[in-house]
């Protein structure tokens, strides 16, 4: 997976993510990927579950970090699904003629990191225009009907570690 996301990125201009759980390294890596891949002009991401199922405070800190930097650049935004549970894994890379590639599949933002964990999961890219703009268009969508940007919620309680990584 890691693999393919990163080499979709030279040819986007555009990256719009929405995830169910996100990681504190992916978080970190992810921003190295905006600052050291210039043609990036523009990161959307979206959190879908860590509303609901709290972040670590480490999670949450590389959150505020990226998004501060990325409002700060205005380059983008990190935002949070507040009404509903948005489990989804969804990545669009877009160029200045638009939508050019998707990726959907189980993959959280997590697998951009190379954990070494035993964790296999199945996601498909696709090429065809049509599919990447309509997948772009749902991630637009779940952006402005569901999210409010992450230095809008008030985020007080924590998660004291995270259990996915228990006994690992």
């Amino acid at each position: 997976f890691a693999k393919t996301f990163y080499s979709l990125i030279p040819d986007a201009t555009r990256l719009d993510i929405a995830v169910g759980y996100i990681t504190a390294d992916s978080l970190a890596e992810l921003k190295q990927a905006v600052l050291y891949n210039k043609n990036i002009q523009t990161l959307n991401l979206i959190i879908g579950m860590h509303y609901w199922d709290k972040f670590t405070i480490l999670e949450y800190n590389a959150a505020v970090e990226l998004n501060n930097f990325l409002r700060e650049a205005q380059r983008g935004e990190v935002r949070l699904v507040r009404p509903f549970r948005f489990h989804g894994k969804l990545y669009s890379y877009s160029n200045a003629t638009g939508a050019f590639a998707g990726i959907i599949g189980s993959n959280n933002l997590g697998s951009i990191v190379d954990t070494h964990t035993r964790t296999y999961e199945s996601s498909v890219i696709f090429h065809e225009q049509a599919y990447a703009v309509k997948m772009r268009e749902f991630i637009e969508q779940l952006f402005n009907d569901a999210t409010d940007n992450l230095a809008d919620c008030i985020i007080t309680d924590f998660k004291r570690n995270n259990s996915l990584l228990e006994d690992h």
